[in-house]
């Protein structure tokens, strides 16, 4: 039995060696698809991470120009504020050079008051001198009557 049993233990051998190369093949294939199955995986997570990426700097930009926007907004707030205020300057300005030039106007209405004052205070020396014959009215015939340094004379 030895020729018959060899034969057989030959075919299971070589069933045996089929069986374990079918195996190593299978395992190969599944390794390799395994192999690509992660691989795709992985260029999957690297685009999903590029986009996130991509979003992020668009968020930033978006970001960036939305505060750039404002601070020009800002800026042309404060510009029209600035100019408010220097309107708001010229017009006080003006009004502070109406007050002046009306106590301009006052004072020299003040002042003519006082050469008025002046004139008539003279005027009425004048026509005392010119009542009492070129005496005062008290006899002092300075020509000041104010100085008080001048010869009385009686009236006679």
């Amino acid at each position: 039995m030895s020729g018959g049993g060899d034969a057989v233990n030959q075919y299971s051998v070589q069933q045996a060696h089929e069986m374990a190369y079918g195996q190593i093949q299978a395992a190969h294939e599944q390794g390799k698809w395994t192999f690509f199955g992660m691989r795709e995986q992985s260029r999957a997570v690297i685009e999903q991470m590029k986009m996130e990426v991509q979003i992020r700097r668009e968020e930033l930009t978006a970001q960036k120009d939305v505060q750039i926007e404002a601070l020009r907004v800002r800026e042309k707030e404060a510009n029209l504020e600035f100019l408010a205020r220097m309107r708001e300057a010229e017009v006080q300005a003006i009004r502070n050079e109406g007050y002046a030039e009306a106590a301009v106007v006052s004072a020299k209405a003040q002042f003519l008051k006082g050469e008025a004052a002046v004139e008539n205070a003279e005027t009425k020396r004048l026509r005392t001198e010119l009542r009492y014959g070129g005496y005062n009215y008290d006899g002092n015939n300075s020509d000041n009557p104010l100085d008080g340094s001048g010869f009385r004379e009686e009236i006679s």
